[in-house]
């Protein structure tokens, strides 16, 4: 990566990032992704609270989300099916290349992903993973 610095999940600014991946799409051209990988979305805890950034077909939807105390969001989201990964942030200081507008396009930019031939939610998943090495929640 160039420019910018890296924040882990629980990096130095205290902000922490993961991503969602859900085996349905909407959309119909998801029958050629793979099963259980057909969307990603991103869930940021700010200490404060959890935001999501969630790409749908007609707009991004950008939303605090709304806890009982001591709920967790990765937690409830892996009750409900979805994979749940932690995620780096980043902050380059210079353009990545145009890619299709996509859920793991808006992913990427919202983490600070260079990663130019990830283009899937399962391409997408496999990066993290590598990057992550193996740390995985489940």
């Amino acid at each position: 990566m160039s420019g910018g610095s890296d924040r882990a999940a629980g990096g130095a600014a205290g902000i922490r990032a993961f991503v969602a991946f859900a085996g349905t799409g909407k959309r119909p051209w998801s029958w050629f992704l793979k099963p259980g990988f057909r969307h990603c979305f991103v869930m940021l805890d700010d200490g404060r609270g959890w935001i999501t950034v969630e790409p749908l077909s007609s707009r991004i939807d950008v939303a605090r989300q709304e806890l009982a105390p001591g709920e967790d969001l990765p937690a409830r989201y892996l009750r409900q099916g979805h994979i749940v990964l932690p995620a780096p942030l980043a902050r380059p200081e210079t353009a990545d290349w145009p890619q299709p507008f996509t859920c793991v396009a808006v992913v990427k930019r919202v983490l600070g992903l260079r990663a130019a031939l990830v283009l899937t939610p399962w391409q997408l998943y496999r990066h993290l993973l590598r990057r992550q090495s193996g740390e995985r929640l489940s």
